[in-house]
């Protein structure tokens, strides 16, 4: 039963991505002067719709991963995006566009769908 779990992740998936996307916005443009808000916000949204285009071209994520192996991506994901954060916040507002940047490829990553076809990990199905 716990194999059937998988079908709903992307779209669990999404949903986190899109909250983390929505904080990361809301974290950059709250440390923003108020002149460079404008900017700042565009460079965010034009990061986040080429992220997404870059997650495209990336491989499709390997099938069968354990539950560890997935927590650890979410653990990763997360310092990621603390980083580009305070990347996004060093150089105001132009480099607003990397926490975008990563938040669209993380967002594009968790709606592709694993690879079809082949048994996962130990010849689970």
């Amino acid at each position: 039963m716990a194999m059937g779990v998988g079908r709903g992740r992307p779209i669990a998936a999404a949903l986190v991505v899109g909250m983390l996307a929505a904080v990361a916005a809301a974290v950059v443009l709250v440390f923003q002067p108020a002149g460079a808000r404008g900017p700042a916000a565009l460079l965010f949204l034009a990061g986040l719709a080429v992220g997404a285009l870059l997650a495209a071209r990336l491989p499709a994520p390997r099938g069968g991963r354990t539950v560890m192996e997935r927590l650890n991506d979410v653990a990763f994901a997360a310092v990621l995006t603390f980083v580009s954060l305070l990347v996004g916040l060093a150089l105001r507002p132009w480099l607003a566009v990397v926490p975008g940047l990563l938040c669209g490829v993380l967002g594009g990553r968790a709606l592709r769908q694993q690879a079809a076809g082949g048994p996962g990990r130990n010849g689970a199905p």
